[in-house]
């Protein structure tokens, strides 16, 4: 376990095989180690158990007279034991297929207790799996028949590259495997302001390619104790000394495990490593349910949750301010862009003559109205203007229409996935924003989109898991993409591909919420004053 000492920890590591376990033992006075060392855990044995938290394990397992059992059996009387208890929400477990490759991945948000929750309910659908583990999980000798071992502390050793071998082979042969790419139980991490996984290692992805093997995300809910998150990282060390502590505290807890619709290898075959990997990241992280803070509960973000993502990246979690400055409204609607937007730095740079408001459309709809009609014939009488604004705002159902492909009920989840990743793909094509000379006019919407409409990504996407808002500060998905992303949200494909081309001339400006917590996109047109101007060229 995690107080091994290192000269034991570096012999398994370095070992081809690891030696058969004769017994199991949570002493640590138990470890068999030369002299002086075995004199030392022999005398600090007791104190050490009591400090490093194996004393609780030692006192359960012969409680409960564990040592009797093996395998399946064992975890059936382990996990009544901790009073641990689970429930499996998202596709469900049936989303496992009963056999065929399948390489299930998930983040670790614990201290390794949704690993032995894993092992036993995967054994409810195959029995023909085996989870990626660490090291450490070596000595409990009734579970190693689950597990293929590896030692994250030493990433260059032969026993790991052995057990990258033993994976890629149980794959091959058509078995299941379960792994955390992350490797460590989340931590809080100073470039994403919160408690996350580490950095997700790349094996399950090559693993995914080269045996053809579908990946099945999980996500499961919680996250470590704030003193363990701290005090790993002001001295990292402790997170060892208080692993099997952490571990301890997850008992007598309610863990959710949330599935989804399998990642096919094709999906990421065409993507750079870094970027597919992401993307897994992201496809986890996107089945944690909606809340106020992204962390998959329903309490409300509070300023210090707040300040977490403050000048980090735009995506900043911040109450939306919404200002009822109003501009030329040729057309009245209760959707006007500007009564979800502070529109006042907009008509300071512009004025207010050089700014027309288009009739707000629904997203969703765009097919079956005269919405681009609309916005056509809008263009040919109001192309004097600078900028021509149009707000989408989407609505949580879809009207009936002949294509079946479309689902006729569309989840929270799913809008507001769609407004993000609407304004992620029109904002990453904006072609005025790529020149490397720019005009007065270009300037000032740089100047816009450094200060942003509303102060920061808005109430309404933060409701997503803040992983997935990570990545969409980080890449963009083309609508084939996000429409294959939907899927693992909806039973069926949702068409974005026509409603996106339809809004191929506009780039996102800013994002808020309306009243019934809705998303409203606002998008920018650049009219015939700026379209006729010669751009500047270097």
């Amino acid at each position: 376990m995690s107080f091994l000492p290192k000269k034991l920890v570096d012999k398994l590591s370095h070992a081809k095989d690891l030696p058969p376990i004769k017994k199991t033992s949570f002493r640590i006075g138990n470890i068999q180690a030369k002299f002086p060392l075995n004199v030392l855990l022999k005398t600090a044995g007791p104190l050490l158990d009591r400090l490093f938290g194996t004393y609780p394990l030692h006192c359960m397992y012969h409680r409960y007279k564990l040592w009797r059992y093996d395998g399946i059996e064992f975890l059936e009387h382990f996990l009544p034991a901790t009073g641990v208890k689970y429930i499996i929400q998202g596709k469900g477990l049936e989303i496992i297929p009963q056999e065929g490759k399948a390489l299930i991945i998930g983040n670790h948000p614990h201290g390794g207790i949704e690993g032995v929750i894993l092992s036993y309910i995967l054994n409810t659908r195959r029995t023909d799996y085996k989870l990626f583990v660490n090291i450490m999980l070596y000595f409990v000798k009734e579970l190693t028949r689950f597990f293929i071992f590896t030692n994250p502390m030493l990433p260059g050793s032969v026993s790991n590259a052995q057990a990258i071998r033993k994976a890629q082979k149980w794959l091959s042969e058509d078995h299941c495997l379960v792994i955390f790419p992350a490797g460590r139980v989340g931590l809080y991490r100073e470039d994403r302001g919160y408690i996350t996984d580490e950095s997700w290692d790349r094996m399950a992805l090559s693993l995914s390619i080269h045996t053809d093997a579908p990946l099945y995300p999980i996500f499961i809910d919680g996250q470590c104790s704030k003193l363990f998150s701290w005090s790993c990282r002001l001295f990292f060390p402790m997170k060892l000394l208080m692993l099997v502590n952490e571990f301890l505290k997850s008992f007598s807890r309610t863990i959710t495990f949330y599935t989804g619709n399998p990642i096919l290898p094709d999906e990421i075959k065409h993507m750079k490593r870094a970027r597919a990997n992401a993307y897994l990241r992201m496809r986890t992280y996107l089945l944690a349910p909606l809340s106020y803070n992204g962390f998959g509960n329903n309490e409300k973000t509070t300023t210090k949750d707040a300040s977490f993502h403050k000048h980090k990246h735009h995506y900043c979690i911040q109450k939306t301010q919404l200002h009822q400055n109003s501009l030329i409204n040729q057309v009245s609607h209760p959707f006007n862009a500007s009564k979800f937007f502070n529109l006042d730095k907009l008509i300071k740079l512009f004025g207010k003559e050089n700014i027309f408001e288009l009739k707000p459309v629904n997203f969703w709809t765009m097919e079956n109205d005269l919405s681009l009609q609309h916005i056509q014939n809008e263009f040919k009488h109001n192309n004097d203007n600078i900028i021509t604004l149009l707000a989408i705002h989407f609505e949580p159902t879809v009207p009936e229409v002949n294509n079946s492909d479309i689902n006729q009920s569309i989840s929270k989840k799913a809008i507001h996935l769609t407004a993000l990743w609407l304004f992620s793909y029109l904002r990453h094509f904006n072609p005025l924003m790529h020149k490397t000379k720019k005009s007065k006019f270009l300037k000032k919407l740089d100047t816009l989109y450094k200060k942003s409409l509303v102060p920061g990504i808005l109430e309404s996407t933060s409701k997503l898991h803040n992983e997935v808002l990570w990545f969409f500060s980080h890449y963009w998905l083309n609508p084939e993409e996000a429409e294959t992303m939907l899927y693992g949200l909806e039973e069926k494909h949702i068409a974005l591909l026509a409603q996106a081309n339809q809004l191929k001339n506009f780039h996102a400006l800013a994002l808020a919420v309306d009243e019934n917590q809705n998303p409203v996109l606002l998008l920018f047109s650049v009219g015939n004053k700026i379209k006729n101007q010669k751009p500047a060229i270097t």
